[in-house]
């Protein structure tokens, strides 16, 4: 698997993993569940005021960026944080594509893409 981008300190669910629909979290509103993308966000070029708001996650190619609970520290600007999209409904057991894209303060596009697999 490549190496993460600049910005990019971690993703969960890892490439390859194998989770049930329970480790997801399907359901829950806790926030700290699903798939997880954490973020160095003064790292480069940094990400600007923003930076949550740079961050798009796919899941199977749908855009759930607006569905991200996230976790920021509350330094100013805002040095880390950790965004999850925990799904609502049970996905369908086999391989489900993750894809984060985001930029940093200078307009430069970084593009992260990972495999999971749930099981029945």
């Amino acid at each position: 698997m490549a190496e993460l981008p600049v910005h990019l300190a971690s993703v969960a669910l890892a490439h390859a993993s194998t989770v049930t629909n329970e480790e997801l979290g399907v359901g829950t509103t806790d926030g700290a569940t699903g798939v997880c993308v954490g973020f160095d966000f003064r790292d480069g070029e940094g990400m600007g005021d923003d930076p949550t708001g740079l961050v798009q996650l796919l899941l199977n190619e749908e855009d759930v960026s607006d569905s991200l609970a996230w976790v920021v520290t509350d330094d100013i600007p805002t040095s880390s944080g950790t965004g999850c999209y925990t799904p609502p409904e049970p996905i369908i057991a086999g391989i489900q594509n993750a894809r984060v894209r985001y930029s940093d303060s200078t307009g430069r596009e970084f593009v992260y893409a990972w495999r999971f697999s749930v099981a029945e």
